[in-house]
């Protein structure tokens, strides 16, 4: 299990390895219906990274808490990912790359998308 700090009191908290995170990935992209691959990784540095031509890299020795796991769906599926598949039903396809200065600002609702998560769990809900 992880620690933490929290209200300064270390606290544990059951953690997810980079096998069951790569399950909660696929799960919520199969509630979207989408056909995005989730492939675990054995050298990639961050724990999660989306790439293009759908897929979704989770490195395998990676550890997420329990508490925070639907945080990290929500940045990188509920915000980059739905874009990028809204972007696709666009007729100008511009928009799947993003315009000018797109990134602070998708950042920006992907963050809050996050703390939005995690202040209201039951939004993750299927």
């Amino acid at each position: 299990s992880l620690q933490f700090l929290k209200d300064n009191r270390l606290v544990r908290t059951s953690s997810f390895t980079g096998d069951a995170a790569a399950k909660e990935f696929s799960d919520r992209l199969r509630h979207y219906g989408l056909d995005w691959k989730v492939e675990l990784q054995d050298k990639q540095v961050p724990r999660v990274k989306v790439r293009s031509g759908g897929r979704i890299l989770i490195k395998r020795d990676a550890h997420f808490n329990s508490d925070r796991i639907m945080d990290v769906i929500a940045h990188e599926i509920d915000v980059h990912i739905l874009r990028n598949e809204n972007a696709k039903q666009q007729p100008y396809l511009l928009l799947q790359r993003g315009t000018a200065n797109y990134l602070p600002t998708e950042e920006g609702l992907a963050t809050l998308a996050k703390k939005v998560v995690s202040k209201f769990k039951y939004l993750c809900s299927s």
